[in-house]
């Protein structure tokens, strides 16, 4: 009777050994639709997708509680009671049933990406992706994982992620977008105005009402102006300020969403061109007499009243520019639906807790809002987004400082305007996984992108990335101590010597002809390759007399013939603009002034 008991025991055991969704090549599990959302049922055909891609296998999708005695896979849309974003991968104590879920619209969704990653399966681009060749799938017996990103918002704002193909890849990096289809989850959270809102088309917009209340903007040498702030100290702003927010508040609510939560964007126009009246130079005086104050005084002021109402109204207020710094003294405790969204304007080069007055700064704000500092990052040089700007060295390091301050998200704004500015899916893919986990190795994410991207011109692309890295800090770029100054203003295009950029021309040239078979790694490359062409192009003399010293300067093409290659790269991939700012920012403008060599 023992031997009996010993043998079932073991044969038990053996059976429940790991949890088996395709053994060799033939499904051991379906899937079922732990409820009827639509974003479950897209989970459920994502899931499907990739296992057959995968395994050849097809997994069958049933309805909850259809599923017999084989293994199962259940998703959930969203599962009550978790932390914010946090999913949940769990195979039951019987080990026949694997559960994805998730809190928000997206849980499930979520889970089911994290476990295609756990089998190798990567979202390097829109239309890039690593998908293995797997004839088992499996996991460990009792198998159990959860996880909640540190902060609630993660954002990187990139060309990449505006365009058509841009809302299936942010979902799959599972970045905080919102988006209306409902496959996606719909929307979650509400952004009731974007950055500078405060008399343009989102509150109390001066074409409307300047005409009729004149009193309600800013008063600038004795007159009231159209073009300037708002006048911060005028009741009548504040009661049309306040009916306008109650009306999109209202209908945000009466659509309906996952936690009423929604974000009132109340922050100052991008000028300088503050109210001089006598009521908002007090109410300057009275928030320790920086020029944010007014600001926070409006957004403390529309916290109050509003709280009863729509208690998941968030109010934000945007540091920035001229009024970036906290005020070291305050009027009256900041309510606690008060978020202040920080502008990071510091050197790029280096991490944040190196830099004395940024860490200062945030400590400042953190002190007056705990919990709730959202990050605005400036990760592109704005004068010309295909020019080589290397920030992505630190987005580990700096996002582990965030969370040490218990900031709420990150927003960045990475190179826009044009699909090989510079190396920008490399940079969206890196932020959004190290915002997602700031514990993961940036560099180890760096290379497992540009390995599979850059198929075999890897190698060159990768001893590229360390050069670029070796120029800014030096042969020991751990210690990351810098010459540079990278500003989101200033390309800092100095710190690639004349040498280092032919080396770099070299590397690229050397990629392109490794894949020369392959027309989406060479695709790929030529992308990449744009920034470096152009600084080439720009410092041409210094580049020659490098590889003069070398023995080497007839290797060099014409400087016209780079800036034909240069062009082409602009002809065959997708740009509408090269720089943030006036006119002329179009592409045929930047090659006329390199052309002529006026840059």
């Amino acid at each position: 009777m023992k031997l009996v008991f010993l043998l079932a025991a073991l044969a038990g055991f053996a059976c429940h050994a790991e949890f088996v969704v395709v053994d060799e090549g033939r499904a051991n599990a379906v899937v079922a639709l732990g409820d009827e959302a639509q974003v479950t049922k897209f989970a459920a055909k994502e899931l499907c997708k990739y296992v057959k891609a995968m395994s050849g296998a097809e997994l069958a999708v049933v309805k909850d509680g259809e599923f017999g005695e084989t293994n199962v896979i259940r998703i959930l849309a969203t599962k009550q009671g978790l932390r914010r974003d946090e999913i949940s991968l769990r195979v039951d104590a019987g080990g026949r049933m694997l559960e994805l879920s998730g809190d928000g619209l997206r849980g499930g969704l979520n889970a089911v990406y994290e476990l295609l990653e756990r089998w190798g399966v990567r979202y390097f681009t829109p239309d890039r992706e690593k998908v293995p060749s797997l004839a088992t799938l499996s996991l460990p017996d009792g198998f159990s994982y959860s996880y909640a990103p540190p902060f609630e918002r993660r954002n990187p704002g990139s060309i990449s992620l505006d365009r058509n193909v841009g809302p299936a890849w942010a979902v799959k990096l599972r970045v905080s977008r919102e988006y209306s289809r409902k496959e996606f989850g719909g929307k979650r959270d509400a952004d009731f105005g974007g950055g500078h809102t405060l008399g343009n088309k989102y509150y109390v917009d001066a074409k409307k009402h300047f005409d009729e209340h004149p009193e309600w903007y800013a008063l600038r040498g004795g007159k009231r102006v159209r073009d300037g702030q708002l006048c911060h100290a005028s009741e009548g702003m504040r009661a049309q300020l306040l009916s306008e927010i109650r009306s999109k508040a209202k209908s945000w609510n009466d659509r309906g969403s996952a936690n009423k939560v929604g974000y009132v964007s109340l922050s100052y126009l991008d000028n300088n061109k503050f109210c001089q009246c006598d009521g908002c130079k007090e109410l300057r005086r009275r928030w320790g007499g920086v020029a944010i104050g007014p600001a926070l005084d409006i957004a403390n002021f529309v916290a109050r009243e509003l709280e009863g109402e729509f208690p998941g109204l968030r109010v934000k207020t945007l540091a920035y520019w001229d009024w970036v710094e906290p005020p070291s003294k305050i009027p009256e405790t900041l309510h606690t639906n008060v978020y202040v969204t920080i502008c990071q304007n510091g050197n790029k080069a280096l991490p944040l807790e190196s830099q004395k007055n940024i860490m200062a700064r945030l400590e400042g704000w953190n002190r007056l809002v705990p919990g709730r500092l959202l990050i605005w990052d400036w990760d592109a040089c704005f004068r010309n987004y295909i020019t080589p700007y290397p920030t992505y060295h630190l987005y580990a390091q700096d996002f582990r400082t965030y969370r040490g301050l218990g900031v709420k998200g990150v927003l960045s704004q990475l190179p826009h305007g044009a699909v090989f500015a510079d190396f920008v899916d490399m940079r969206t893919y890196m932020y959004a996984k190290l915002a997602w986990n700031p514990d993961l190795d940036g560099e180890a994410i760096a290379k497992e992108w540009i390995d599979f991207c850059c198929g075999a011109g890897a190698p060159e692309i990768w001893e590229y990335y360390k050069l670029v890295e070796r120029a800014v800090w030096g042969e020991n770029p751990g210690d990351r101590k810098t010459r540079c100054n990278l500003h989101g203003y200033n390309p800092g295009r100095g710190w690639m010597s004349g040498a280092s950029l032919a080396t770099a021309y070299f590397l690229f040239e050397k990629a392109l002809d490794a894949t020369k078979d392959d027309p989406t790694s060479h695709a790929t490359i030529r992308c990449l390759s744009a920034g470096m062409l152009e600084l080439v192009v720009e410092r041409y003399d210094e580049v020659k007399a490098a590889l003069r010293r070398r023995g080497d300067d007839l290797a060099l093409p014409k400087r016209l013939e780079l800036v034909d290659r240069f062009e082409a790269i602009g002809k065959d991939f997708y740009i509408w603009c090269y720089r943030e700012g006036p006119q002329p920012r179009d592409f045929k403008s930047l090659v006329k002034n390199l052309r002529e060599g006026t840059l």
